[in-house]
C-alpha cells in the first residue's frame, strides 16, 4: 500500500507560496483554475479578476487574514454573465416610483432606518353610537 497521508504533506510543502497584494497576477491565474469550469469558460478572465479584486479589498495583509463575510454575491434575473460587476459599496434594489428618477448617486449622505419611515396612527380611538334620529 502506498502512505497517501506523508506523501501530501511531502509535496504539498512544494506548493506554497506566500502571496502579497502586489502580486495579482498570479492570484488571477489561481483563480482561474479555481473557476475553470463549462458555465463561465467564456468569462473566465473577468470572473477571476472579479473574484481577486473583491477578495483584496477585504483582505487585512498584517493580519494575514480575509473576512469573506464582507463580500456578498448577489444574482440577478435578466442579463448575462459579461454583465457581472463588482461594486465598491452598498447596492440598494429599489424600484422606481416615477421613469425620470436617477438611477445611480455617488457621495451620498443615507440614513438606514430600522422603523416604519412613516408617522404612527394615533392611538385614540372615537366612537359614535346614534340609537335613534
Amino acid at each position: 500500500p502506498i502512505p497517501c497521508v506523508p506523501w501530501q504533506s511531502q509535496t504539498s510543502g512544494q506548493y506554497q507560496r506566500r502571496v502579497h497584494g502586489d502580486d495579482k497576477d498570479f492570484l488571477i491565474r489561481t483563480a482561474k483554475t479555481t473557476l475553470n469550469s463549462k458555465i463561465i469558460n467564456r468569462h473566465l478572465d473577468m470572473m477571476a479578476e472579479i473574484a481577486v479584486d473583491a477578495v483584496l479589498s477585504v483582505c487585512d495583509f498584517e493580519r494575514n487574514d480575509v473576512n469573506f463575510d464582507l463580500i456578498k454575491l448577489e444574482g440577478k434575473e435578466g442579463g448575462s454573465l459579461g454583465d457581472t460587476k463588482l461594486v465598491y459599496g452598498i447596492v440598494l434594489d429599489k424600484e422606481f416610483s416615477h421613469p425620470q428618477m436617477p438611477q445611480n448617486h455617488e457621495d451620498v449622505k443615507l440614513a438606514m432606518l430600522t422603523c416604519p419611515f412613516e408617522p404612527p396612527k394615533p392611538k385614540t380611538k372615537h366612537k359614535l353610537d346614534i340609537t335613534s334620529a
